[in-house]
């Protein structure tokens, strides 16, 4: 989780050339946006798991909470 969280970071940062704030702001919006779409897909997926009962409830709890906080660290 941290490699894939060091490597969204180096590629939103580490663009060179690139028009500095504009570009770098434009990318942390699709970031953004685009992993608050994935943690939506998570989110569906856990529900699926827990309405199966293949997810005990403490554990549902434990990733609920996981992604809810992901989901308070992305810039609004």
């Amino acid at each position: 989780l941290y490699r894939a969280r060091f490597r969204a970071c180096q590629a939103v940062l580490g663009g060179g050339d690139r028009d500095a704030d504009g570009d770098v702001r434009e990318s942390r919006r699709r970031y953004g946006d685009l992993r608050r779409e994935l943690i939506g897909v998570e989110r569906a997926a856990l529900l699926g798991l827990r309405t199966d009962g293949k997810l005990r409830p403490d554990v549902q709890r434990l990733i609920q909470r996981d992604l809810d906080l992901e989901e308070a660290r992305l810039t609004s």
